[in-house]
């Protein structure tokens, strides 16, 4: 009895790229990201206000012993 498949070595090869492609994809968005979310306080540029506001918020939170909560920035 022979197997009869349907899935040919083109159908593989469009698979693999499509992989590629979006790992590809993946590490592209992974940097872009990393590009958007700051790191530190110093990353905030010309936002003295919301840095400051943002520093009281988490100190309050670590003495608390508490997550900050979830808040909109603008």
């Amino acid at each position: 009895m022979a197997i009869n498949s349907s899935f040919s070595a083109s159908q593989s090869d469009t698979s693999e790229k499509k992989i590629i492609t979006e790992k590809k994809q993946i590490i592209t968005e992974k940097k872009f990201e990393i590009g958007l979310r700051p790191e530190s306080f110093s990353d905030f540029v010309g936002q003295e206000t919301l840095v400051n506001n943002l520093k009281v918020f988490i100190s309050g939170a670590k003495r608390r012993g508490e997550p900050l909560s979830h808040m909109l920035l603008s």
